[in-house]
């Protein structure tokens, strides 16, 4: 079974500051919405969910129900997604990001499913295989980093891929989210703003296609995989720490024992600026 987990940028100052205009970000929902239907469309044995968030993490809709611990397909219309999608989308601060806390949610779904097929298998002595993937679709120009950091351990131990799409072009941002993807053996790709202010879905569809794991199995249906070869793991990455405080890069510092917060000496002042822990 190929599970997806879609986790959209719901804020849409995090858009507008990047320039891109509101009906461009429409184009996003609708691109976003296509590549799921899509997916589900690829294999009988194919599910979905999505989420959006800006101040808080929203459950948008998925392409199944759990029905006494066993997964039934669900109807689900293009229509019903964008719409549950675009009534999600806000205009919020941009001060703070739940992407961490999206991320934990999706891995949550993630665990969920991968137990109750775990179980089935286990009753049925069929083994039954299952991926799940996640693509996070961001613009923001800020991270929760630390509530990522503790994410990847979840994500590590359920085996769960982190694919990225990127549309800030703030710089510390996209090598943090590089450094996500590169742990999880994932992808990231930075989408820049499409040139033009006419319709841009196909411009975004394609991007997410590219980035999507799915996409290598339908290139490689017809035969087109040199489409898909444009997104490689970065093989070189900066993993020069940041401190938590100042934002700094450093060489070393303080790291806390709970949560793995770290903090330069200057900063230091003898706790955990995130959980408190006397360090």
């Amino acid at each position: 079974m190929d599970h997806i987990v879609a986790l959209f940028d719901a804020n849409m100052n995090s858009y507008i500051s990047e320039g891109f205009a509101e009906s461009q970000v429409l184009d996003l929902v609708d691109a976003t919405v296509s590549w799921l239907s899509a997916h589900k469309q690829s294999s009988p044995y194919a599910i979905w969910n999505l989420y959006s968030f800006s101040t808080d993490v929203l459950h948008s809709c998925a392409s199944y129900k759990i029905v006494n611990e066993k997964i039934a397909g669900e109807l689900q219309s293009p229509e019903t997604a964008r719409r549950s999608l675009g009534e999600t989308l806000r205009y919020c601060p941009q001060a703070t990001s739940v992407t961490g806390l999206a991320l934990l949610s999706a891995i949550a779904a993630v665990a969920r499913i991968q137990s109750i097929i775990s179980s089935l298998s286990e009753s049925s002595g069929i083994n039954m295989m299952y991926h799940g993937r996640i693509l996070i679709i961001t613009a923001s120009s800020v991270q929760d980093s630390e509530v990522v950091n503790s994410a990847l351990f979840s994500a590590k131990r359920f085996n769960v891929k982190i694919d990225i799409i990127s549309l800030t072009t703030a710089p510390d941002v996209n090598i943090f989210l590089k450094q996500v993807a590169y742990l999880t053996a994932s992808k990231f790709s930075n989408v820049p703003k499409p040139k033009t202010s006419a319709s841009s879905v196909s411009y975004f569809t394609t991007h997410i296609f590219k980035a999507s794991p799915a996409a290598e199995w339908r290139s490689l249906q017809l035969n087109d995989g040199a489409s898909v070869g444009v997104y490689h793991r970065e093989k070189r990455l900066d993993f020069m720490g940041e401190c938590s405080v100042c934002h700094t890069n450093i060489s070393h510092g303080i790291t806390c024992a709970v949560c793995f917060t770290l903090q330069c000496d200057a900063c230091f002042k003898g706790s955990c600026p995130t959980c408190s822990t006397t360090v």
